[in-house]
């Protein structure tokens, strides 16, 4: 089984973030077929990504603006056995697909996914607790990865 892996972004605020996320993603230590970086209606965005990124499928996006539409670009574009996405403003866990593509390999697992944990610039908040973790895009709890199996489902 090889993987995807689709990292969708819209604009040149994120910069650092999306070089963050691709390097997170070529450093992986089960290495993806294809990185496809999906550019969201942003020719400025597009060019820079080409040049920062000669090895990478860079595509724009020619679906409806937004993140769905982005996606649907990048799995049309996608070889892989099955797609794994990555958010442009995430670093990816080196063995993130270590651990996902194995699950693959049963018939009856029709999706995987893992948790998201902040990366705070400083000392997180001491009232921030875990269970409002959700409100910055990530989820409480320890990081794990999790399969979805199929059973049932025609």
């Amino acid at each position: 089984m090889v993987c995807s892996v689709i990292i969708c972004a819209h604009t040149m605020n994120r910069w650092p973030h999306i070089c963050e996320a691709v390097r997170s993603v070529q450093a992986q230590n089960a290495a993806a077929k294809e990185i496809i970086l999906v550019i969201d209606h942003n020719r400025e965005l597009f060019d820079a990504c080409r040049k920062e990124f000669p090895d990478l499928k860079v595509i724009e996006s020619g679906e409806a603006r937004g993140s769905s539409g982005a996606r649907n670009a990048g799995v049309a574009a996608a070889t892989g056995d099955f797609v794994a996405f990555v958010d442009d403003d995430m670093v990816a866990d080196p063995d993130l697909l270590k651990v996902m593509i194995p699950l693959f390999d049963d018939p009856s697992v029709a999706g995987v996914g893992a948790t998201a944990s902040p990366l705070w610039l400083g000392t997180p908040p001491r009232w921030f607790p875990d269970e409002f973790l959700w409100v910055v895009g990530c989820t409480s709890g320890a990081s794990k990865v999790e399969s979805f199996e199929t059973s049932g489902v025609q």
